[in-house]
């Protein structure tokens, strides 16, 4: 299996390295990099061109459609978790093109899965395509 190329941005820090530490330990993912901020994140995902991307919705006072549009628009293949802090702005996240919410402080083992099956759902698009 390939590994999947993962972007971390996310504002705060010890946030944003807990979830280093713990996607680094995962075989299956290769952290390219993480962000604190929105600029350097639609920087580092133009550049690097990610499989997927782990996003703080509180990055920016952008809204999170305006945010999600400029990642999309930078690297159109990645996919995009969006971190946020209410299971209601799920429908929103949806809507605003991530490919799946999770509330922050949630389960170590819900982001895995939810990473795993990102993965998944991409590799049998990618087979049946071909």
């Amino acid at each position: 299996m390939n590994k999947t190329n993962v972007i971390i941005a996310v504002r705060d820090t010890d946030l944003r390295l807990s979830l280093d530490l713990m996607l680094r330990d995962e075989p299956y993912l290769n952290v390219l990099g993480t962000a604190s901020t929105l600029e350097s994140t639609f920087g580092l995902t133009r550049v690097e061109r990610p499989d997927l991307i782990l996003l703080e919705q509180a990055m920016s006072n952008r809204p999170t459609e305006e945010m999600l549009k400029v990642i999309k628009d930078h690297s159109p293949n990645s996919k995009v978790i969006l971190l946020g802090n209410s299971t209601d702005q799920e429908p929103l996240a949806c809507k605003s093109r991530a490919d799946a919410y999770l509330q922050i402080g949630g389960a170590p083992e819900s982001l895995r899965s939810t990473i795993k099956n990102l993965i998944t759902k991409d590799s049998e698009t990618t087979q049946v395509k071909e």
